[in-house]
């Protein structure tokens, strides 16, 4: 593909004056994710891989296939975007995308081909902010009608099944109204995410790569170090966690819930020299209100000897018990801060992690960092 951007180390906003100036990111995922304001990876993953997100992509593909974006770009920056691209239009009728007699494409129809690739960007971002209008914490559900009509559809397009996202919400990219970028950098964000999927589906491994939908989606958090400069600068980040002493003591149950002829229990058996089997009821040793995550997620690994069962986490869901408000799906791999917030607020009442794991991938690595509590 003939794609003319900058130099992806670049860590500024872009100029809306020069299109090769904004960030190149779609080969460096984690950045993306940070781009997008997402906090684990996992989140990107299941959008991307969405039913929401893969016909937008598809069409994008087919229209820009082998052409560059500039045009596009100086499109949206010299134009008024709500008079050149209003809701509802007819992209087919206002811009026809014709061929000459010797079946070549005009040259209007090639400048027409640009423009319908700028009003798909702003569609595309009018739709994110009315999907987030619409679910304010963030996240969509997964229609999963739709999902079903469109799997063949993707299949069929890309040479190859494609993994499923495990979660039954789709957290959506934030698109930010920062006063530090121009208008252009939330197309550039639409932009990196289908050069993302572009990369991905071109690759020389990907007719043979072989999808584990658990591994695909396993949780990877993102952090500050993965971000552009300009978006860490500008962040507004989480409010301390409280100092011990204005915590009530509290007691955080664990539970493994184990099963009986699972694949986790097929691997336990052809481990050598494997140590004793931790059991399923705890209580957390360390407590997580005053953790990171990733922290949080390394202590669980150490307390139930994952490194020599070889082992990693599958799932961590917090069940909340306050009556009849028992809340029991905050996936604590994703949602993190709003778990801590929770079992933070909330110190009378009794709170429970559960917990399901998986035998640990070939060469993935089992800890998040080397600052284990």
């Amino acid at each position: 593909m003939a794609h003319t951007r900058a130099n992806p180390t670049l860590d500024a906003p872009g100029d809306p004056t020069m299109p090769t100036s904004f960030l190149d990111c779609a080969t460096n995922e984690m950045k993306l994710a940070y781009y997008l304001g997402y906090s684990d990876r996992a989140d990107l993953r299941a959008f991307l891989f969405s039913s929401y997100w893969l016909p937008w992509w598809l069409l994008n593909r087919d229209m820009l296939h082998g052409h560059r974006c500039n045009t596009p770009f100086r499109i949206l920056q010299e134009c008024s975007i709500d008079q050149m691209f209003p809701k509802g239009v007819n992209a087919q009728e206002k811009w026809p995308v014709e061929k000459d007699d010797k079946g070549q494409l005009t040259e209007e129809a090639k400048m027409n081909r640009h423009y319908r690739v700028a009003n798909l960007w702003v569609n595309i971002t009018r739709s994110i902010d009315t999907l987030r209008e619409k679910y304010p914490d963030g996240y969509a559900p997964r229609d999963k009608n739709v999902e079903e009509l469109n799997s063949t559809r993707f299949d069929e397009a890309l040479d190859k099944k494609l993994p499923i996202p495990l979660t039954d919400r789709i957290r959506l990219p934030v698109l930010p109204n920062d006063p530090a970028e121009s208008s252009l950098e939330n197309f550039n964000r639409i932009y990196m995410m289908f050069r993302f999927l572009d990369k991905l589906t071109t690759d020389s491994q990907w007719k043979t790569r072989q999808f584990n939908t658990e591994h695909v989606f396993a949780s990877k958090p993102v952090s500050e170090e993965h971000g552009p400069s300009w978006m860490v600068k500008t962040k507004i980040l989480n409010q301390p966690t409280l100092s011990p002493r204005s915590l009530a003591q509290k007691t955080f149950k664990i539970l493994w819930k184990r099963k009986k002829n699972a694949p986790l229990e097929e691997h336990f058996d052809e481990l050598d020299n494997a140590p004793s089997m931790p059991s399923t009821k705890q209580t957390c040793s360390a407590d997580p209100r005053h953790l990171s995550g990733p922290e949080f997620r390394n202590s669980i690994r150490h307390q139930f000897s994952c490194r020599g069962l070889r082992m990693q986490i599958h799932r961590a869901v917090l069940d909340w018990d306050a009556g009849d408000d028992c809340i029991n799906q905050i996936n604590m791999l994703v949602d993190w801060e709003e778990a801590k917030t929770w079992f933070t607020d909330k110190p009378e009442e009794s709170v429970t992690i559960e917990l399901t794991f998986r035998p640990l991938g070939e060469g993935e690595e089992l800890f998040e960092s080397e600052e284990v509590p």
